[in-house]
Parts: structure tokens; C-alpha cells; sequence
């Protein structure tokens, strides 16, 4: 297998919007007990941390970071 490109801060300017029309659907947070690796949809990088969130959209669920949880919602609420 290939190996995982990690994104840095500056690279988040290719975030995944195809579904930010779809801001206001339920997310519901996930907490482990230890930090998990996972893929962010949204911003396309690999995360670990204790927290994420499972977007349910109309192409499935989408697992996304605490950061793009809270820009969604901040979508959801300003329109």
C-alpha cells in the first residue's frame, strides 16, 4: 500500500466542500477513550485525537474533525 500523504496547515485550502450545502445535518460526536487515527472527509488529512464526529449526509456517513465539525456549524447556523 502506498503510504498516507499528510497535509500541512497551509495545504487546507483543498478542503472537500462538495457537501458544506449540507452543513445543517445532525452530526453526532464519537469520543474514544485513548487517540485514534482517523480520515478527516472534509479537510482530507489523517487526525488522531480522542474526538470525531460521523456527518450523516446524503452520500453516506462522513467522519470529520473537530475543526471542520465547528466550521460546519458555524455554515449551519449563518444561513
Amino acid at each position: 500500500m502506498g503510504k498516507i500523504k499528510k497535509k500541512k496547515a497551509k495545504d487546507w485550502v483543498d478542503k472537500n466542500k462538495s457537501l458544506d450545502v449540507e452543513a445543517g445535518a445532525s452530526r453526532a460526536a464519537v469520543i474514544e477513550p485513548k487517540s485514534v487515527a482517523f480520515h478527516c472527509f472534509r479537510c482530507d488529512c489523517t487526525k488522531h485525537a480522542k474526538r470525531q464526529f460521523v456527518w450523516k449526509t446524503s452520500q453516506g456517513d462522513k467522519l470529520v474533525c473537530n475543526g471542520c465539525h465547528g466550521l460546519l456549524t458555524s455554515l449551519a447556523r449563518s444561513r
